[in-house]
């Protein structure tokens, strides 16, 4: 993350396709010119770990320890944000950009760019795929984004207070490096585990849903479509000649 002349404040990590084309064009030049994937979640799934993505930025908590009347709050803050956004314009905000409409990494003015959009469930079978192209194993298990909770609050707070101290005291470039190795040794040991609880888990969850279906109404639409081809060829797989053999550094 850092700070752009003329947007401020942005995640590089999440840059919509209309802000890269306008605003970074020669990697949307790269983009368009790449076989290029994106991964596609239910949009309803997808909201609260978009909701425990913001509050680790925020101070690292997890909302798997999170009381519950907080996450009601913070989830009727998210919902009123999001509802005052102008329709349209994608989402560059920090504070916002987990819950991005997932239609502005592949679409733009109509037009689809991004060539394969998959759904997550096709995560292993892409990597595979790249692997294969690119001529190396690509190996990302160590950083796939995965909801978590502490196994005791008396070792989350011990935790927390060792990494904000070094996060404030140095640059990210060098602490990161340490924290994700370090986390999957609290993963490995139980200290720190898997969370994954659904949509339901959510104290306001009637409203959460029918929140979803409305701003995210594009991404769901997405998402079933790809859901059903994924369906269709594990009934009637592509023969290897159909497959894409295009390179995929263009």
């Amino acid at each position: 993350m850092s700070k752009h002349p003329v947007l401020g404040l942005l995640d590089h990590a999440h840059i919509p396709l209309a802000v890269l084309r306008d605003h970074f064009p020669e990697d949307f030049a790269r983009l368009a010119a790449y076989r290029s994937f994106a991964l596609i979640r239910d949009p309803f799934s997808r909201f609260p770990s978009s909701l425990h993505e913001r509050f680790v930025q925020r101070d690292r908590i997890p909302l798997a320890n999170r009381a519950s009347d907080e996450v009601a709050r913070e989830v009727d803050e998210v919902m009123a944000q999001l509802a005052r956004l102008p329709n349209g314009v994608p989402i560059t905000d920090p504070g916002l950009i987990h819950f991005s409409r997932q239609r502005d990494y592949v679409y733009l003015d109509g037009q689809q760019v991004v060539a394969e959009p998959r759904t997550v469930a096709e995560v292993d079978g892409m990597l595979e795929e790249l692997s294969d192209l690119v001529g190396e194993p690509i190996l990302v298990e160590a950083r796939r984004n995965r909801r978590f909770r502490y196994a005791s609050s008396s070792l989350m707070r011990m935790q927390l207070a060792v990494t904000r101290r070094i996060e404030k005291t140095l640059p990210r470039w060098i602490w990161k490096p340490v924290y994700v190795p370090v986390k999957q040794a609290f993963f490995a040991t139980g200290l720190i585990q898997p969370n994954r609880d659904p949509p339901a888990a959510l104290p306001n969850a009637p409203e959460v849903d029918a929140f979803v279906r409305e701003f995210y109404a594009g991404d769901i639409g997405l998402f079933r479509k790809l859901e059903a081809a994924r369906l269709a060829r594990l009934v009637n797989p592509l023969p290897a000649s159909d497959k894409p053999e295009s390179n995929p550094m263009g």
